[in-house]
């Protein structure tokens, strides 16, 4: 333990980082010896969590680079299926999620039925949390297992994608209304849209 007290007070007060050349001096053994009183030690102790937070900062900032969907974004994606939808007049629910299942962004639009409401949240939300299309649960339940319908966030009908940017999946969009084959036709059309706009910033 002292010659690691002695390493770090040498460290601190400008000395050479060769532990164990130093280490055989010793006037600096000496010197160590006679300096561990208690301004050594909270040197030392400051010394350790300076490093510690340090540590803490670097690894807070590697979180803050991952993704993360932004209201504008998911404003885009609602639009694209909006317009896509509303060209071929088709009645639909559109909602977008973040990648914990929260709305962002929903619309209902003239003349589609009230229970697309929640069907489109509930698409949009499996595909978020699950991070996968939510057909890929429905043709589970196809082939017999049907317990993939009683996984926690999971919506087994086709209309439903996640939201993928820099390879991260950043949230999820569902659509309901129509035959399920369309619905997807409307979502693919929202992050259509989002991939253009990603491209003109790029």
């Amino acid at each position: 333990m002292k010659r690691e007290i002695c390493h770090v007070l040498f460290v601190i007060n400008g000395g050479s980082l060769d532990l164990d050349k130093s280490l055989r001096t010793p006037t600096l053994i000496g010197a160590c010896r006679k300096r561990l009183d208690m301004r050594f030690v909270r040197k030392v102790y400051f010394y350790a969590l300076k490093l510690f937070v340090a540590n803490f900062i670097q690894k807070e900032r590697r979180m803050r680079s991952v993704e993360r969907l932004q209201l504008a974004e998911a404003e885009i994606i609602t639009l694209g299926a909006f317009d896509k939808a509303d060209l071929e007049s088709w009645k639909v629910s559109i909602a977008v999620v973040d990648d914990a299942g929260v709305l962002l962004s929903f619309r209902k639009m003239d003349g589609s039925s009230n229970s697309s409401v929640q069907t489109a949240i509930d698409k949009a939300r499996s595909s978020a949390v699950t991070r996968r299309p939510t057909k890929f649960f429905e043709e589970m339940v196809a082939q017999g297992r049907l317990g993939a319908s009683m996984i926690d966030g999971v919506f087994p009908i086709e209309g439903g994608l996640p939201i993928v940017v820099n390879g991260e999946v950043v949230g999820g969009v569902g659509v309901s209304g129509l035959k399920s084959e369309l619905d997807i036709e409307v979502v693919q059309a929202g992050l259509d849209a989002l991939s253009k706009i990603h491209a003109s910033w790029a």
